[in-house]
């Protein structure tokens, strides 16, 4: 084939050797020789034309198979340097070598050089766009790329990954250790993923050096140690019919998501993000897919009277797939809104009698706060068991035993107990100062 195209008219001159002049005059399509294994391929391009490449051809020693090697496109690679290359290919040949096996070892030489020398930033947003999709929420994967951002990337951004040692991630951990631990925990884990992410990649070697065990709690102090976790301002539970008589005063929907909160002692996501499809009317059960679940589990909610109420009330001006929709179609309230909600409702109560809605220290209650007011009144006014008062929490009990063999013998004790709290809940001071103990039932 090749000595057949050598005898071709060819872009070269008198010597049958290329030249300048010929090669960027020729139009005519083929694949042309010079000799030696250098060739040239013209063919037709898209817009009008002739593209023109530089190839060496050689037989493969194993197979016997001719190859063709591309070695550029003339003119940006000119006729001295195919001729060049074109030598030191059948130099590699000679040293029985192979030219397209060397060539792709020196590339993955270089993309693995390459590799390892990506900054931190670069691993931790690889590793974020890998993972994101696993997260329960849009929000919770914005989270998690903010505080990197916020805290690590100034530091460690622009390090390369292969270069970090465990007192650069003390320069990140440091400054917020004591003021924001908790925070500062949560960045620690998340470069400890990273670091684990980039390690499985090789571009880490050694050992992980966001690592807390026997690493850095010999460096920082345990975060739990450092103060107690602050609890949620709560409301004491002898006020929870005044403060929800207030609430059903108010007209807006996030006084109607802050009510249902209350009424069925969920978490703020869970409310805000409730759907029509979750609702069963019929059975007067809530399904919260286990997606939206802090524990990853599926959560059935009883649904009391008053709470059945404010569906039916909400569902005549049904307007989208939320339960509660804000402004935007297809939004959700605004995880504000009900926060705003409470400090709209105490700022009028201050005017009134200067008390405002607050816990026992005088600071405003909060909307999770609502989930301990729950809690305080089942333990200080009824006899239902733990377990069921966990379980109406979604909360995970320690013993995996115990909640494996409990998950589903408790709804219908659940669904007493929710209908006792909506009852409780639709009293006065007055009223609830009379109201007997609840005893659950044996």
């Amino acid at each position: 084939m090749g000595e057949m195209e050598t005898k071709r008219k060819k872009p070269a001159g008198k010597d049958g050797k290329f030249n300048d002049l010929a090669l960027k005059n020729w139009k005519t399509p083929g694949t042309f020789g010079e000799g030696d294994g250098l060739y040239i391929q013209v063919r037709p391009a898209k817009g009008g034309g002739v593209v023109k490449c530089w190839i060496f051809r050689y037989r493969d020693r194993v197979t016997r198979k001719l190859r063709d090697m591309g070695l550029g496109k003339f003119p940006r690679v000119s006729l001295s340097e195919a001729r060049e290359a074109a030598h030191k290919q059948a130099a590699m040949l000679q040293d029985f070598k192979d030219p397209m096996l060397e060539r792709e070892q020196q590339r993955e030489e270089i993309i693995e050089k390459r590799r390892k020398m990506q900054t931190f930033e670069a691993a931790a947003t690889e590793y974020w766009n890998r993972q994101k999709a696993a997260w329960k929420s849009e929000k919770e994967a914005e989270v998690w790329i903010s505080r990197m951002k916020t805290h690590a990337f100034p530091a460690l951004g622009s390090k390369l990954v292969a270069g970090i040692k465990m007192t650069h991630v003390l320069e990140v951990l440091d400054p917020i250790w004591q003021e924001k631990t908790e925070t500062a925990r949560k960045v620690r884990q998340y470069m400890e993923n990273v670091f684990d992410f980039a390690k499985g990649r090789g571009l880490y070697l050694g050992d992980n050096p966001a690592a807390w065990k026997g690493n850095l709690e010999a460096q920082l102090p345990e975060a739990g140690k450092i103060h107690k976790a602050k609890n949620h301002p709560a409301l004491d539970y002898r006020q929870i019919g005044a403060f929800l008589e207030a609430v059903r005063g108010q007209k807006t929907i996030s006084y109607r998501a802050l009510e249902f909160a209350a009424l069925t002692a969920c978490r703020s996501s869970e409310v805000l993000n409730a759907k029509w499809d979750e609702i069963d009317f019929d059975e007067a059960l809530w399904t919260i897919g286990e997606e939206r679940m802090k524990a990853d589990k599926a959560h059935a909610v009883p649904l009391n009277a008053r709470a059945l109420e404010i569906l039916r009330e909400l569902e005549k001006t049904k307007r989208d797939s939320f339960v509660f929709p804000g402004g935007k179609a297809g939004k959700p309230l605004s995880g504000m809104s009900m926060t705003e909600a409470i400090k709209e409702m105490d700022r009028k109560r201050r005017l009134d009698d200067g008390k405002g809605w607050t816990d026992a220290a005088g600071e405003r209650i909060t909307t999770h706060g609502l989930r301990s007011t729950f809690r305080d009144w089942c333990g200080n006014r009824t006899t239902f068991d733990r377990q069921t008062v966990e379980f109406a929490l979604a909360h995970k009990l320690p013993d995996r035993v115990e909640a494996a063999y409990l998950r589903t013998t408790l709804i219908e004790k659940r669904r007493l107990l929710m209908d006792a709290w909506g009852e409780f809940c639709a009293t006065t001071p007055a009223d609830a100062a009379n109201v007997i103990p609840i005893r659950a039932a044996q």
